[in-house]
């Protein structure tokens, strides 16, 4: 027998979890010495560095036979109605205190020796970090596929580590989503190319927060690495969503979600266009009102931001999939709710904003950037909304060009701002964050000159887009001022080609 004695043990294991009759057998001797000898072999390959990781497999390893698999049995086990008594809860919280400590001391340890970028990796948005994770700096610089393996292994454990906090949370024990979130964002931030981090901080919306879980899933989609089940979760949701009724007691924010949401649902999946026009303008009207209503402006601002992001992918989902003959009417719906949405009253919201007006810009910055990068030019002109959305844009311009200080020719922004930082790995705004420097003490001097930075990339876009011969949106050299060019724009649609 030339199996190795770790495969035998996972093997054990597997029938061990599988023939247990109750949940107490499951922390009981024999599987926690199984579980013991796997934990102990795969923490001496990971003691003995990444590439010994990735040639074993061991972090994955480790996590499915060391502690998931007795986690989710157990969760199962609950979910059925089996009855728990407290020493069997007991021993599931240490499971998941032990495995909690085993993966956030090997990502502490190599965060120390192999990744030296990482410093404060986890400063946006504003949450709770442990200290433990910013040790000194190695002496020496690491090999550099070391310091790839080193990052995917640090990547995988803090999703682990999130995974660990949610179930804590879901057990009812304590509150730990602030845990799973904080995990999870230092993830997103140790390697935004990869998707599996939004998709898990979509989990941890669950239908508390429908509008931010599907804002995540989108992000997902859009990643450089897109994780395998984002697609089914981001029409799950939407399917929940459709059955969903919108009640008289619901907040503005929840009748406005389950609107909007049903507007995304038959975008995204090209359904029916009968009656969309009345659906369109009950969500402009329900957005409206939400947006005149007394809630958090910071509240108003993220959802304007998770809105826009969706508007985008959708704008980009129905112009890049297969061409039909109702793909510029699908098209025409998507630019008509995202004029109505984010343009429509923009001027009004930014004059009336209180606290950090700029955060409203975030918005149209996420808008124009993409419309610059993926040159969504000819889609966007041959549609009455599409020119409305150009004037909106104009204003907004034109406001921000009036208040700011007189200079020849804004500067483009260099260092990035936190709806930079939270975005880096959304693929269709890449060739913008690659201009940006992402190092953190550098963000960090420039806190207090977001507002200024943000005005400046907006008018910096802005002549960039007008300098663009196919787009309407032009610039007055005299007058100083945008305005939207109309014999370009029925130029544009009479040459709009059927498919992009």
């Amino acid at each position: 027998d030339t199996q190795h004695p770790v495969m035998r043990w996972e093997s054990k294991l597997a029938a061990a979890v599988k023939a247990a009759k109750s949940a107490d057998e499951l922390f009981a001797d024999p599987i926690l010495d199984i579980r013991q000898r796997i934990k102990m072999h795969y923490d001496k390959i990971i003691l003995q560095g990444p590439k010994a990781v990735a040639e074993n497999n061991a972090d994955s390893n480790v996590w499915r036979f060391g502690f998931y698999m007795v986690i989710d049995d157990f969760r199962k086990r609950v979910k059925k109605g089996e009855e728990m008594p407290d020493h069997v809860k007991q021993s599931f919280a240490s499971t998941l205190q032990e495995a909690s400590g085993f993966f956030l001391n090997h990502v502490c340890r190599y965060q120390a020796l192999y990744l030296q970028y990482t410093q404060g990796l986890a400063d946006f948005p504003s949450t709770t970090t442990s200290s433990a994770l910013f040790l000194p700096n190695p002496r020496a610089p690491p090999d550099a596929e070391d310091e790839e393996r080193a990052k995917d292994f640090c990547l995988r454990a803090l999703i682990y580590l999130g995974d660990l906090a949610r179930y804590a949370e879901t057990q009812g024990k304590t509150t730990e989503n602030w845990k799973a979130a904080r995990f999870y964002l230092q993830a997103l931030q140790l390697a935004p190319e990869d998707g599996m981090a939004h998709n898990q901080l979509a989990v941890l919306c669950g239908s508390d927060d429908t509008l931010c879980a599907a804002y995540r899933y989108v992000c997902c989609l859009c990643a450089q690495r897109v994780f395998p089940n984002a697609t089914a979760n981001l029409s799950s949701l939407l399917l929940r969503n459709r059955k969903a009724a919108v009640q008289s007691e619901d907040s503005l924010r929840a009748r406005f979600t389950v609107h909007y949401l049903n507007i995304v649902d038959i975008l995204y999946n090209r359904g029916r266009l009968d009656g969309f026009e009345l659906l369109a303008e009950r969500n402009a009207s329900c957005w409206q009102e939400y947006l005149h209503s007394s809630d958090v402006i910071a509240t108003k601002h993220t959802a304007m931001l998770h809105c826009t992001v969706l508007n985008v992918f959708l704008l980009g989902h129905l112009t890049t999939s297969e061409p039909s003959a109702d793909q510029e009417k699908y098209v025409h719906c998507a630019v008509y709710v995202t004029f109505h949405m984010l343009l429509r009253n923009l001027v009004w919201f930014y004059d009336e904003s209180e606290g950090d007006k700029s955060t409203v810009l975030c918005s149209v910055k996420i808008l124009l950037l993409w419309l610059r990068c993926v040159e969504f030019y000819t889609w966007l002109q041959a549609t009455s909304s599409g020119t409305k959305l150009w004037e909106g844009v104009a204003q907004l311009l034109n406001t921000l060009h009036s208040t700011a200080p007189d200079q020849s020719e804004p500067l483009r922004q260099s260092v990035a701002l936190p709806e930079d930082v939270e975005l880096r790995g959304f693929v269709p705004l890449t060739p913008f964050f690659k201009t940006l420097s992402f190092d953190f003490e550098e963000r960090q001097r420039h806190l207090a000159d977001q507002h200024r930075l943000r005005c400046q990339c907006l008018l910096r876009v802005g002549l960039d887009l007008a300098a663009e011969p196919r787009c309407t949106l032009q610039f007055d050299l005299n007058q100083r001022k945008f305005f939207v060019s109309q014999a370009h724009a029925s130029l544009q649609h009479q040459q709009q080609p059927q498919q992009q």
